[in-house]
């Protein structure tokens, strides 16, 4: 096979056309997990109980003392910006144990977490599997897995 990994031409074959969509609705059933849509820190300081639902139709809901200790990180003016939850991605493309955080004030947040010093104008950061034990165990509620794929 030439060309992408796929196969062959771009645009690719009808094969290749079909293996791209089961695959893109694999990773879509795998972020099920995931809510609708995000809020921001603003909205969740705001609103502490409010609820959020997941692409399956479930209640999402974020612990308050994560929200406040997640404030304290980041500037006020930055709330409406940074969305909740924080995704970790977990990417085939990286090495196994690598996962992705992408944000300026998400990775501002993870990096505090994580004593890594805080470093503003980051738009991603890598982070290994210990250290998402470690985030994990203190933001359970307001990070989350990603799956994601490059086609």
């Amino acid at each position: 096979m030439r060309g992408n990994r796929l196969g062959g031409k771009p645009g690719g074959s009808e094969e290749s056309k079909r293996y791209k969509r089961i695959l893109m609705k694999q990773i879509k059933a795998l972020n099920n997990h995931l809510p609708q849509r995000r809020a921001s820190l603003k909205k969740l300081t705001e609103n502490p109980e409010l609820e959020l639902k997941t692409r399956k139709g479930e209640k999402f809901t974020v612990n308050s003392d994560e929200i406040e200790r997640i404030s304290k990180i980041v500037p006020k003016r930055y709330w409406e910006t940074l969305k909740i939850p924080i995704y970790i991605e977990i990417n085939r493309k990286h090495s196994k144990g690598t996962y992705k955080i992408s944000g300026r004030y998400a990775t501002m947040v993870v990096s505090e977490i994580l004593n890594r010093g805080i470093d503003e104008d980051k738009e991603q950061l890598f982070i290994y599997r210990p250290e998402v034990i470690e985030l994990r165990r203190e933001l359970k509620t307001t990070t989350e897995y990603m799956f994601a794929a490059r086609i």
